[in-house]
């Protein structure tokens, strides 16, 4: 589950790296840069950074899940790769999540990711369609990803999901307060293949995932009972919203822009939409986001 990673050690505990990795660039006295696989290495007057994928590093790619044991033969690989005591090391960057098979094209999947008050929501398109969607906190501490893996790697996967249509989602916490934020103190390489910590990454991806809204909702009409005009326009209402959401979105927006649509107002309308959404005496899950949920919950059970 656990991905990329930046490692930084203090600089008296690192200088072992530039006898036995190549100094591949030198911009002056303090600035060095190497490499030991595909892991990017920087010094500089405060200390040496590594960062880059610990999967590619161990597998050559990213799509198979580094298990509690493999993620800390990449951490002892790396160790020998450089010289460096890891135990010394902090992380301050990490992405956890995986890549999953799925039965249709990923941007019919990224088409369900819909508005969370909390984050800024990114997404990226080709002429392909929608390739990424991507939150982002206020302060960029913490994010959440999405995109077509196949894409992104031009096709170059691993024999499993060569032919697949191949889904990647990470949680990522970008900084060294974020983690501290999360866990209570700073994590070395060796943490993270501990029970404790491998675990807690893998609930957290699963709590985020599920925290983000997903639109595409079976919207049904309960025949048991009547059905009055209001509750019928309230209906169709959800229907175009579930149905074609980027244009509701939009629509919204150009009213609150234009002023016919007050803040309060369209706070109110985003909350009702937000009940709505698990509101399951008006709509359901459709086939899409069930077979997500499934696969995520298979993850994060994987790695509880």
């Amino acid at each position: 589950m656990i991905d990329e990673v930046t490692i930084f050690v203090p600089l008296e505990a690192a200088h072992g790296w530039r006898q036995i990795c190549k100094v591949e660039k030198q911009t002056d006295v303090n600035t060095l840069y190497g490499s030991v696989g595909n892991l990017k290495i920087k010094q500089n007057i405060g200390g040496v950074f590594m960062y880059g994928s610990l999967a590619k590093y161990l597998n050559g790619e990213n799509c198979t899940r580094l298990t509690r044991e493999t993620l800390k033969t990449a951490v002892l690989k790396l160790e020998t790769a450089t010289g460096i005591d890891l135990n010394n090391g902090i992380v301050t960057r990490l992405a956890v999540g995986g890549s999953f098979i799925v039965r249709d094209n990923p941007a019919s999947y990224l088409r369900l990711f819909g508005i969370m008050p909390t984050l800024t929501r990114q997404k990226f398109e080709t002429v392909n369609g929608l390739q990424t969607i991507w939150y982002r906190t206020e302060k960029g501490a913490f994010q959440f990803c999405a995109y077509n893996k196949a894409e992104e790697s031009k096709g170059k996967l691993p024999e499993l999901y060569k032919g697949c249509n191949v889904l990647r989602m990470e949680y990522r916490i970008v900084r060294r307060q974020g983690i501290k934020a999360k866990f209570g103190h700073d994590l070395t390489p060796h943490d993270l293949y501990g029970e404790g910590v491998y675990r807690k990454l893998a609930v957290l991806f699963g709590e985020v995932y599920k925290t983000i809204p997903k639109t595409g909702r079976m919207v049904f009409v309960d025949k048991t009972k009547t059905i009055t005009p209001a509750a019928l326009t309230e209906l169709m209402a959800e229907q175009y919203r579930q149905t074609d959401t980027e244009s509701y979105n939009g629509y919204l927006q150009d009213l609150k822009i234009s002023g016919v649509l007050s803040l309060a107002n369209w706070k109110r309308i985003r909350a009702a939409d937000r009940r709505r959404n698990k509101d399951y005496s008006m709509s359901d899950k459709n086939n899409l986001t069930e077979e997500l949920d499934a696969l995520v919950k298979m993850l994060v059970e994987s790695g509880a």
